[in-house]
């Protein structure tokens, strides 16, 4: 039976898991959002009874709804329709093997943190600001609580993209409700590919370089950082299975900075955050292990 894959066209991961798919022969249907003009229909027209597995890897499962030709009463109900529609499709993919869904790509980091602390991990001090006045000290950074990346700035009236960023004290914004994190002393950076209770760790020793000190990130800088395979004491894993299971995903991607005192700091989970990285450096092969875990062997 067929594995329903949805991606993009152009997601790495996704070709590279596929080139598995067909080396261990698992039959499968890709649709790609980006290239299907009413994915709502498409998925609509499928017999779920011929698909024995489900991955969500990334992409939109909601129409483009054209402002200008509907009102605003005929687009509030394309987008309520939609909605159920789609919940209905996930609910009964949901239910065969599966890894990821449309619904939790883009977790609520405020209530991820704070289930992360009800667990025991140690997690940052946190503040919710819309203004860098509001930061007594400097030893804060910011990041966006979105998945897109993007602030909303009040001065200009337009929406800028960040990365995490460092407060300063010659940087004076007003922007939309942020969240400031007490920046934590690095010793390194653990990234995590977690699927189905397996843990797969890196470390990236990124305090060498001035442009990775803040985030490991930093475009043009990722290939001058030493990355390693490493392991998170059990402790921590045990704590970490318990998270991801109280947010309901079994795959994603972790962030962790581990302390000069050894102390493991939970920052976020990214259920569909990149793990090309991991997977090359450290030899794990993810790609074959998650074309595996659909197989039938």
């Amino acid at each position: 039976m067929n594995i329903l894959i949805i991606s993009v066209q152009s997601d790495y991961t996704t070709n590279k898991v596929l080139q598995w798919f067909n080396y261990y022969q698992i039959p499968f249907k890709r649709i790609n959002t980006d290239s299907t003009e009413d994915i709502i229909y498409e998925l609509s027209k499928l017999n779920f009874n011929e698909f024995s597995g489900y991955w969500y890897r990334r992409g939109h499962l909601v129409n483009h709804i054209n402002y200008d030709v509907y009102n605003y009463e005929t687009q509030e109900y394309l987008k309520e329709n939609n909605q159920k529609i789609l919940e209905y499709l996930e609910y009964k993919m949901m239910k065969k093997k599966n890894l990821n869904s449309f619904f939790n790509r883009d977790l609520n980091k405020l209530i991820v943190l704070e289930i992360a602390k009800e667990l025991e991990l140690l997690i940052p001090d946190f503040h919710l600001l819309d203004n860098t006045k509001s930061v007594k000290t400097l030893d804060y950074i910011y990041k966006t609580i979105n998945g897109d990346g993007n602030i909303f700035d009040y001065k200009n009236k337009s929406v800028f993209n960040v990365l995490t960023q460092e407060h300063t004290e010659n940087v004076d914004y007003e922007f939309s409700l942020t969240l400031f994190q007490k920046k934590i002393e690095k010793k390194y950076e653990v990234r995590v590919f977690y699927m189905d209770e397996n843990f797969y760790s890196m470390a990236i020793l990124s305090q060498k370089n001035q442009a990775t000190r803040i985030d490991s990130r930093a475009i043009g800088e990722q290939d001058k950082t030493r990355m390693v395979p490493y392991s998170l004491p059990e402790t921590i894993e045990r704590k970490l299975t318990n998270l991801m299971k109280n947010i309901g995903i079994n795959s994603g991607v972790i962030d962790i900075i581990v302390t000069p005192s050894n102390e493991y700091i939970f920052l976020e989970v990214n259920p569909v955050g990149h793990f090309g990285l991991i997977s090359y450096n450290c030899n794990y092969h993810l790609e074959k292990k998650i074309a595996k875990f659909y197989s039938y062997e």
